[in-house]
């Protein structure tokens, strides 16, 4: 088990990692880098035209009472929710894709996890700076009122950052020992993704199940990503859910966040009860 000191004392390893990670995911392609940004897009696209357009969701609306283009709203929950998935899989692969490291001179393995998040940064960054033209752009044409709360959204960021690490560190241990777990969390995003309000507005699902009452506390106190996109959605897009008040929506993310800081608490010690075994496992 590796300190806290420990590990920033290898900050410069972790840089060397993550400019690794980088130039092996976009090696030998025209676009680089771009491709984290066409990729959300690309999705936003797709989203907006099945949900907006095909199943008539109308278009959410701001504190101020303007109507949010759906467009935008479906950017802001796909960029955080690609930053998730993206760093999810790239968390539960950290061992599998560092064996070699992992044989050689000791140091402390949790960097192999803490460089593939921190990888994925620099995504979330790109991503971000197209929102900010999108924002610019509907700001102008659309005469959008944004909200200076949007500041305290890298809190916000923080908390998810600390589920991704605890999800992480669990995955890549037992992927080192089953390599079926790569798949099925993959899978599972696939799911997970239609389970959050990340393409559709918090207030349609809350209609649809308002007569299952314990469904709905499943979906707002189980799933810690559901809170995290409605903080998200309000703090950027100024943006209220019916139904929901203010502190009831800051309570549900002080439970996201416990519980996040419980799942990494679970996940680390499972890494560090069977890190002594990972030579093994190779």
């Amino acid at each position: 088990m590796a300190t806290i000191g420990q590990v920033l004392q290898r900050h410069e390893l972790i840089g060397n990692l993550v400019g690794r990670e980088l130039r092996a995911r976009y090696k030998q392609s025209v676009l680089g880098m771009t491709w984290s940004v066409v990729t959300p897009l690309i999705n936003t696209l797709l989203f907006t035209f099945v949900f907006n357009r095909v199943a008539a969701i109308p278009e959410p609306r701001n504190a101020a009472g303007q109507a949010i283009p759906y467009a935008l709203f479906v950017y802001v929950g796909t960029m955080f929710w690609n930053f998730f998935a993206a760093g999810l899989s790239s968390g539960t692969d950290s061992m599998t894709s560092n064996l070699q490291l992992l044989t050689k001179v000791y140091f402390p393995r949790e960097i192999f996890t803490l460089s593939a998040i921190a990888a994925r940064v620099a995504d979330l960054g790109f991503s971000f700076i197209v929102f900010v033209l999108l924002m610019a752009s509907f700001g102008l044409t659309r005469h959008l009122i944004f909200s200076w709360t949007m500041v305290f959204a890298p809190f916000i960021l923080l908390i998810q950052m600390v589920l991704m690490l605890g999800l992480s560190f669990l995955l890549a241990t037992v992927n080192l020992f089953y390599r079926d777990v790569r798949f099925i969390i993959g899978l599972v995003l696939q799911v997970w993704v239609f389970l959050t309000p990340v393409n559709y507005p918090l207030s349609k699902f809350l209609s649809s199940t308002h007569h299952h009452a314990a469904l709905t506390w499943v979906y707002l106190h189980l799933n810690p990503m559901t809170p995290l996109m409605m903080a998200y959605q309000h703090l950027i897009l100024n943006m209220d859910t019916p139904g929901i008040t203010l502190l009831s929506l800051w309570g549900l993310v002080a439970g996201s966040a416990a519980l996040s800081v419980l799942v990494l608490l679970l996940g680390y010690s499972v890494f560090v009860k069977y890190e002594g075994a990972f030579a093994e496992a190779i």
